[in-house]
């Protein structure tokens, strides 16, 4: 229903400016509207992160399974990502990695789809304020 409301709205735009130009506008009464279908863009459905002990154990899924491929992307400050991990694509909708190798402190990670038809998505970036254990 958006995407007809979006071509709704550009159409009235058209005929406005174009009017509003001093121009006239024939409508042919000949023309069938067709509707054609558009592949939705991949998206997250979650991405937590959570600590697990000295650990922190990220969990998330995608819309579409057709991912090739996840980057898992660590960062200190929130602004510089390092990659510290791929996962394979496997079809399902949910997946999961722990970071072993994590440190007292802030820690943001985010997640990147490479998915099959050749696309990109990352996800929001998660926080985990890991504390030092006695």
């Amino acid at each position: 229903m958006k995407s007809v409301n979006v071509i709704i709205i550009a159409t009235i735009l058209l005929i406005s400016s174009e009017l509003n130009a001093g121009n006239s506008i024939q409508f042919c009464s000949k023309l069938q509207p067709q509707l054609i279908s558009v592949k939705a863009a991949q998206s997250f459905g979650y991405f937590r992160v959570h600590r697990m002990g000295r650990d922190a154990s990220l969990n998330w899924s995608v819309t579409d399974p057709a991912v090739s491929y996840f980057v898992v992307e660590r960062s200190w400050d929130g602004s510089f990502f390092e990659t510290i991990a791929e996962v394979n694509g496997n079809g399902e909708a949910a997946y999961k990695f722990r970071d072993e190798s994590c440190f007292p402190g802030y820690i943001y990670y985010r997640i990147t789809a490479h998915n099959l038809d050749g696309s990109v998505t990352t996800s929001s970036v998660e926080m985990l304020h890991m504390v030092a254990k006695r």
